[in-house]
């Protein structure tokens, strides 16, 4: 049937005008577009991103492990271990790393480094890039080393200069650029210097309780599989003081870890684009109600409902469209700027790879996604009479339009759930995170919803006239102030949740009252040099705050079972217990008090022992007694040096652990542990920072084999490391607080004719113009006041949750971290607000 050529222009005639409306008042829209278009930005790069990772990380497993195998050890290697892997048919290298000073002659410059002494071929996969180029010819060559580029970007180290290892020095030969299965980022912590293992060995640093890591690396031939390489070693894979990692092995690891940053990214992600999309409803929802009339109108002229719905839907169509557009640009620049970050954790460079179908995905998922909330707001506009019926008001909904809601509304709960999953790609996380920001919202909405009524209601009378008036304007028709604190209360909610989980990891650490406590570690003491080592301190006014035995042990037992057959067989025990808490060498002490940093959860506390036949009652700490399923009573077996104790818990205890002190898992009463072969920890309190340097290269010049750390040099490493962790997520968070003003500012546009009716209504009734500034004043600092202490109240029950039940700490609250969000929120509400209200000095006095 040949379609009405009247309803054919029709159809044509909304097509065209609808792109004419929207050019004409389009220019109203360019915050909305701004905060829709960020939100969507923001979604978009973390699923590239995370993608990007993924595939790189796969692609160059081998690379960041840098061989098809790697054992690794934390004591040296057995003669069996060495002869397995030496008569292997398979390529093979062998590195033995510690940490030690190095010391540059003629400065005061003293440096904890990551000693690497490497034996044969490294690394078979990956680049070893070096600088300058010329120099790999002295690589691993006696009486040379390679220094970590960031020690000679802090020192302005050269080529030719040497540095002290053990009692000898050793000519830079070049500096270290990249290492495959290194990450640049934490060499700030402790910079690698790369030796040949038989130079290592003859500095004099490998000496009794040294914590030295050794690893072999293998690479197989092309001819050979996996599974015969897995094969050849599997005698290996059964030695409790051997981990064996392959490239899966690294890809997982990584990947989890890499996980657990861009997680938090895309918590802020999802909630700018979920406020961009609330800000988005608002904005349709003003703008439809100011062309109610002349959608009325259209009625009347013999235009359908349906018709009249596509007019104004192909607007809303069209600016999702330039906001797609924009995010799309926009998401190419978050992407490139977080890549800069990201690479840096990564153990090895990798080309940032965006994937066509990535993208695709993405632009479906956040279209769809918006979708769902144009949906909504168009759904009054299926009940619009004729204009002579058009007193009824646009939000009052038919019961279909209802049910409608109801169903657009469970749709959105389901897709953001499908969003996070796809995100996080964990069905727990994504539970928890979907119902977490539901929560969130949901009481920022209610918290808004209570203070708005409370103040309708409880208004006193005896505050000045514009202060009545102005917090009168937080419920006035189209005010839209519910919205607006749900906004501008979860951008300030994650911005002070970021500051506050800062604070309690690392300023908990900060020796902020050096006078009190301790400021220098000094580690791997032995025996002969511990009295010298207090002697020096004592001739250079160093107090000594605590000496502390460090004995290297294993456990062989648990409850009676060997911990071998364990590892074979997990279930002749009664609860799965964690490869690490079996295979690991216990560094545990024994002394007669708790420290400060303990709290006894469970049993009592046992000081001195000295019945060498009996049971000796040993403290664990909380954690590790879970891990290895013992409570009170429960008996264990420890071997120290071939000896074997036998033990059982006297006590639990709780540790924090982010103290710069010496805590431990196992910890032994006094009285049978002297003999035993120790090395030692003395923390003291040296000054100010200068005599703390010269203190440390009198040590290290001395006691070449001794570490000695400055407890303030080292937090403030950290804090580096913590602060370039933290630029990505403030930068994501940026984007967050575009998208809140972007949807303040768009609300309070399409909310500034009812603002400025009631103005011109003022100024008819004689109000002066000071006196009109300050009642707009007022109703502004209340919404910013309303918002910023809504979105500070949940941030501070988050972080304290966070603190107490997953980082196991004590909440501190930090004010400089809370009271800042009160001003920065009032004092752009105030500019904005005024911005889009300037009309009102320029207004006929008369009241339409």
């Amino acid at each position: 049937m040949k379609e009405n050529p009247l309803i054919k222009s029709r159809k044509r005639w909304i097509f065209k005008q609808s792109i004419k409306e929207l050019q004409l008042r389009g220019k109203q829209f360019w915050a909305f577009f701004l905060a829709s278009s960020c939100g969507m930005a923001a979604i978009l790069s973390i699923l590239v991103l995370r993608d990007s990772i993924s595939k790189g990380i796969e692609n160059h497993a081998k690379q960041f492990l840098g061989a098809d195998l790697k054992i690794q050890s934390r004591i040296p290697f057995d003669s069996e271990t060495k002869r397995i892997v030496q008569d292997s048919p398979y390529k093979t290298s062998r590195e033995t790393r510690i940490f030690s000073m190095i010391i540059l002659p003629g400065q005061a410059s003293v440096r904890l480094a990551q000693i690497r002494g490497i034996e044969g071929e490294f690394p078979f996969y990956g680049d070893l890039k070096l600088t300058p180029d010329s120099q790999p010819e002295f690589w691993l060559k006696p009486g040379y080393v390679f220094v970590d580029s960031t020690l000679q970007a802090e020192l302005d180290l050269t080529v030719g200069q040497k540095v002290n290892l053990g009692f000898k020095a050793y000519q830079i030969a070049g500096f270290i650029e990249e290492i495959p299965g290194d990450t640049q980022l934490f060499s700030q912590l402790a910079p690698r210097v790369f030796i040949s293992l038989k130079t290592l060995q003859n500095t004099g640093l490998l000496s009794f309780g040294s914590r030295s890591f050794h690893y072999f690396y293998i690479k197989k031939d092309q001819t050979d599989t996996e599974t015969e390489l897995k094969q050849y070693f599997q005698p290996l894979y059964d030695r409790e003081s051997l981990r064996i990692q392959d490239p899966q092995y690294a890809f997982n690891r990584l990947e989890k870890s890499l996980n657990r940053f861009t997680t938090f990214l895309s918590l802020v992600a999802t909630a700018a684009f979920i406020l961009g999309n609330l800000g988005m409803i608002s904005t349709i929802k003003m703008y439809l109600d100011e062309r109610l009339n002349e959608g009325a109108l259209l009625r009347c002229m013999g235009f359908r409902k349906l018709e009249v719905f596509c007019f104004y839907g192909l607007q809303i169509l069209y600016m999702n469209i330039i906001s797609l557009i924009l995010a799309i640009v926009f998401c190419f620049g978050v992407v490139a700027f977080s890549w800069q970050v990201i690479s840096q954790l990564l153990p090895y460079s990798l080309p940032l790879q965006v994937s066509v179908n990535t993208v695709g995905i993405g632009i479906v998922l956040v279209a769809w996604g918006s979708l769902l909330f144009y949906a909504w707001s168009l759904l009054p506009l299926t009940d619009l009479n004729p204009y002579p019926n058009a007193d009824k008001k646009i939000l009052e909904l038919t019961p279909v339009a209802k049910i409608g809601r109801i169903i657009l509304f469970l749709m959105m709960i389901l897709s953001l759930g499908i969003f996070v999953q796809f995100s996080l790609n964990n069905l727990k996380q994504a539970f928890i995170l979907t119902a977490g920001y539901l929560a969130i919202l949901a009481f920022l909405f209610g918290i808004a919803s209570a203070i708005v009524a409370f103040i309708r209601k409880t208004m006193p009378k005896q505050f000045p006239f514009f202060m009545r008036q102005g917090l009168k304007g937080i419920f006035r028709p189209g005010n839209q102030s519910t919205l607006l604190i749900m906004c501008i209360g979860t951008g300030i909610f994650f911005l002070v949740t970021i500051n506050l989980l800062k604070f309690q990891i690392i300023e908990q650490l900060n020796a902020s009252r050096p006078d009190k406590i301790a400021n220098l570690m000094a580690f791997d003491i032995q025996d002969h040099q511990k009295e010298k080592l207090l002697e020096k301190y004592a001739s250079q006014d160093v107090s000594v705050m605590d000496v502390v035995p460090v004995i290297g042990m294993r456990i062989i037992k648990l409850k009676g079972v060997d911990v071998s057959v364990i590892r074979k067989n997990p279930s002749v025990y009664h609860k799965p217990v964690p490869a690490w808490t079996l295979n690991r060498e216990y560094k545990s002490t024994y002394r007669r008090d708790m420290k400060k940093s303990e709290k006894l959860l469970e049993g009592n506390w046992v000081s001195e022992f000295y019945d060498k036949n009996g049971t000796i009652p040993v403290s664990l700490e909380k954690r590790i007694a879970e891990r290895l399923g013992l409570n009170l009573g429960d008996t264990f077996v420890v071997d120290i040096q071939g000896i074997e104790l036998g033990c059982s818990v006297s006590s639990i205890r709780e540790v924090n652990w982010l103290g710069f002190e010496s805590n431990f898992f196992l910890v032994f009463p006094a009285g049978l542990m002297e003999d035993a072969p120790a090395s030692w920890i003395v923390s003291a309190h040296a000054g100010n920072r200068k005599k703390t340097a010269a203190l440390q290269k009198s040590v290290t010049m001395s006691f070449p084999n001794i570490s000695i750390i400055d407890v303030r040099s080292a937090l403030a490493a950290v804090d580096a490391v913590a602060e370039k962790l933290l630029t990505a997520i403030r930068f994501m968070a940026g984007f967050l607080i575009v998208t809140v003003f972007g949807v303040l500012f768009s609300s309070m546009i399409t909310g500034r004719r009812h603002r400025l009716q009631e103005l011109n209504l003022l100024r008819v009734l004689g109000t002066r113009e000071k006196l009109l500034g300050l009642i707009m004043g007022m109703e502004f600092l209340a919404l910013g006041i309303i918002a910023s202490i809504s979105g500070i109240g949940i941030a501070l029950f988050v972080s304290w949750a966070i603190t107490k039940w997953i980082f196991k700490l004590q909440f501190i609250i930090q004010w400089s971290s809370i009271l800042w969000g009160v001003p920065a929120v009032c004092l752009p509400i105030l500019v904005i607000g005024f911005l889009t209200s300037y009309r009102y000095k320029q207004s006929q006095s008369q009241v339409i």
